[in-house]
């Protein structure tokens, strides 16, 4: 297949998701693991990111996000998939799991078959985890959103009963829509905070003086006040 064949068939199949779903398709994965330099290429026109087969673990910022790595369930146990999370946890990786057949039997005896009731326990150890679970494609726009926002801390000169926030990109907001967890150091003696958002009082977490909040980027100007006093 040539490159225009190639990005002919890529445009037409987004097109379709979109008309069938009514959502984009931002991320794809290499028909049975198979890629080279110039499908790669033709690839990130279309996607933002993209799954090869080849095993392994991603960084948090992928040095390339067409080339993501990942752990195949073949002959597989219950123990060693679980080790993948706590791997990826430990190290601070992200792990992607490649998936064939999943089922009650497996009379063909396919190689890549997953028994549901081990497929429910694994999910269970995943949840029980704390870690994030998402599709690929959420994790890829939170990776580019968050390696291309930048957040601006705003205090008043004459009141310092508050403070604003601001996070700002310049990535497509139609597609770059996933919050980020902003991490804010408050100020000494601030034990509660109200936060709001364009009049609308936003969910917020305080622990030990650190606020943690959601926050799609662009979406305006966040207010934080002490409520302590």
């Amino acid at each position: 297949m040539s490159a225009a064949e190639l990005a002919g068939e890529l445009e037409s199949s987004k097109t379709d998701i979109r008309k069938n779903t009514g959502s984009d398709a931002v991320s794809v994965v290499y028909p049975g693991g198979a890629y080279d330099n110039d499908s790669r290429d033709v690839v990130a026109k279309f996607f933002i990111s993209a799954r090869t087969s080849d095993d392994g673990y991603n960084q948090l910022a992928p040095a390339d996000m067409h080339l993501l790595r990942s752990k195949t369930v073949a002959k597989y146990n219950l123990p060693y998939m679980n080790g993948w999370a706590d791997e990826a946890s430990e190290k601070g990786l992200w792990l992607i799991e490649n998936l064939h057949l999943v089922g009650d039997s497996n009379p063909a005896g396919y190689s890549f078959y997953l028994s549901t009731d081990d497929f429910t326990d694994h999910l269970d150890y995943l949840d029980s985890s704390g870690l994030w679970i998402a599709p690929q494609g959420d994790v890829a726009r939170y990776i580019v959103e968050r390696e291309n926002s930048v957040a601006t801390l705003s205090f008043p000169v004459f009141k310092q009963d508050f403070f604003s926030i601001t996070l700002t990109n310049n990535l497509d907001d139609s597609i770059f829509n996933m919050p980020l967890t902003l991490v804010v150091k408050l100020p000494s003696g601030w034990d509660t905070v109200q936060v709001s958002g364009r009049g609308v009082i936003l969910p917020a977490k305080v622990s030990k003086g650190i606020l943690y909040l959601e926050v799609v980027p662009n979406s305006g100007e966040i207010l934080v006040e002490r409520r302590d006093v």
